[in-house]
Parts: C-alpha cells; structure tokens; sequence
C-alpha cells in the first residue's frame, strides 16, 4: 500500500495502519492483513482494528517501546477496539 491512498479496499490500501486510523471517521472498522505492524494510538477514535487472520499472524511491534497500541488518553475512554477474531 502508500498512505497516500484514499485505503477504501485491497488496491488502495494504506501502508500503515496508523495512516488508516488517521484517515478512519467514527464507527469505521479497519480491516488488516496477517502481519507485523508499528505502534499505534488511536486517541479514543471510535474505530475498530479487526485483524483477518487473528492473534496468531497478525502483531503490533513496539519494537521496545513500553506500549504498542494507545487506545485512549484517559483510561476510562472506551471508544477504540482491537480486535483479532480468529
């Protein structure tokens, strides 16, 4: 993918996910392929992250960071989702 896509299907996919959570309005979910992806924070967004392929093959690397995914700024916001169905 390139970010700069508008992310709306396979052939325009973005190629971060942080890109299509940027890009994500209220109550879209983002689909994502098996793989390993940066960090993200989603600021409350009300966006799910689903993963197509489950936990098994789909990873968010903090790549030593102490968080990979901030979900919220405050910890009771609940908005965002991640999700890994499979």
């Amino acid at each position: 993918g390139d970010d700069a896509n508008d992310g709306f299907g396979w052939d325009t996919a973005k190629r971060t996910l942080q890109a299509a959570i940027d890009e994500a309005v209220d109550g879209e979910t983002i689909y994502v392929e098996a793989g390993t992806y940066a960090p993200i924070s989603t600021d409350n967004k009300r966006v799910r992250v689903e993963s197509l392929y489950g936990a098994e093959l789909t990873f968010l690397d903090g790549g030593g960071t102490d968080r990979c995914a901030t979900l919220a700024i405050v910890g009771i916001q609940t908005n965002s989702v991640l999700d890994c169905p499979k």
